[in-house]
C-alpha cells in the first residue's frame, strides 16, 4: 500500500521586497507493500513509513536572512581635516547585495549637515569610507571620476541651502578629483560651504555595493580655528534673518566674501 501525502504549499518570498512568489509543492512518500493476507506476513512488525513534518499553509521555514542586510544604508563618508573627522549625512542611494541577490534605492530630499569643518584656504582634506573600497563608478555614462564638489550656501526662506537649489546656477566653488584615503588639497575661497562626493562606487566585503552617499558642512575661515562644529548655530541665524544670503552672515563672515553672491 502506498501512503500519499497531500500537496503541502510553500510561501517563498525573495528578500527585499522584490515581490512574493507563490507555489505549490507535491511531496509523495513511499511507503511499504503490505502483505496479500495475514498467514503469509513475517513475523515482525513492518517499518513504519518515513516520518513528514506538518506545516500549516504558509508557515513553510524558509532560509533564515539576516535582518536588514537588504536595505541598509551605504557605509558613512568620513571628511578628514586637521580639525578631526566629520561623517557625511547619507542622501540618497542605491544599494545592491550581491551575496542575496537583492537592492534597494532610496531618494530622500536635502538634507543639510549636522556639523561643520573649520580648515583654512590651503588645507590637505582627504575622503575615507572605513570598511569599504571607494573607487570611480566604472558604469558611469558618460565617464566620469571620483571627485568632490564644494558648492557655495545661500539662507532661503530660513534654510541653509546649496545655493545652486536657490537660483539654479551651478558655480561650484571647487571640483577635485580625488582617490580613497588620499589627500587633496582645499582651494576654494573663505566661505560657508556644501561638500558631495561624486562619480563613486563602493563595494564591502559583506558583498555590499553602490553609490556613495554624504554631505558635509565646510566653513573656509582663516582666522578660525580648525575643528569640527555643531551646523545648529548657522541655521538658527539664518532662521533669525530675512537677507538671501545670510548664510554667509551666519558664519561669521562679510556678505562680500563670495559665499552666496558669486560661488566663492
Amino acid at each position: 500500500m502506498r501512503v500519499s501525502l497531500t500537496a503541502v504549499t510553500l510561501l517563498a518570498c525573495p528578500v527585499l521586497a522584490c515581490g512574493k512568489i507563490q507555489g505549490s509543492v507535491d511531496r509523495q512518500v513511499q511507503g511499504v507493500e503490505e502483505p496479500s493476507s495475514t498467514e503469509d506476513a513475517p513475523q515482525q512488525a513492518a517499518p513504519a513509513p518515513p516520518r513528514v513534518e506538518s506545516q500549516p499553509p504558509g508557515e513553510t521555514p524558509v532560509e533564515p536572512v539576516r535582518e536588514g542586510s537588504c536595505s541598509e544604508p551605504p557605509p558613512p563618508l568620513v571628511l578628514q581635516s586637521a580639525g578631526g573627522e566629520q561623517a557625511g549625512v547619507i542622501g540618497s542611494y542605491c544599494v545592491d547585495n550581491l551575496s542575496l541577490g537583492c537592492g534597494v534605492c532610496v531618494d530622500k530630499v536635502w538634507l543639510p549637515s549636522r556639523s561643520f569643518t573649520v580648515a583654512h584656504p590651503g588645507d590637505e582634506l582627504t575622503i575615507a569610507m572605513p570598511g569599504a573600497r571607494l573607487s570611480t563608478n566604472p558604469r558611469c555614462t558618460p565617464a566620469c571620476s571620483l571627485e568632490v564638489v564644494i558648492t557655495s550656501t545661500a539662507c532661503f526662506q530660513g534654510q541653509v541651502l546649496p545655493k545652486n537649489k536657490v537660483d539654479g546656477v551651478y558655480a561650484d566653488a571647487q571640483r577635485t578629483v580625488i582617490a580613497q584615503d588620499q589627500p587633496w588639497t582645499l582651494t576654494a575661497a573663505p566661505g560657508l560651504y556644501f561638500v558631495t562626493v561624486n562619480g563613486g562606487e563602493f563595494s564591502t566585503p559583506e558583498g555590499l555595493s553602490g553609490g556613495p552617499s554624504g554631505i558635509f558642512g565646510l566653513l573656509v575661515d582663516p582666522d578660525r580655528e580648525r575643528t569640527i562644529v555643531d551646523a545648529a548655530t548657522f541655521y538658527a541665524d539664518c532662521r533669525a534673518s530675512s537677507l538671501p544670503d545670510a548664510g554667509s552672515d551666519a558664519a561669521g563672515i562679510d556678505a562680500d566674501g563670495g559665499v552666496a553672491s558669486d560661488g566663492g
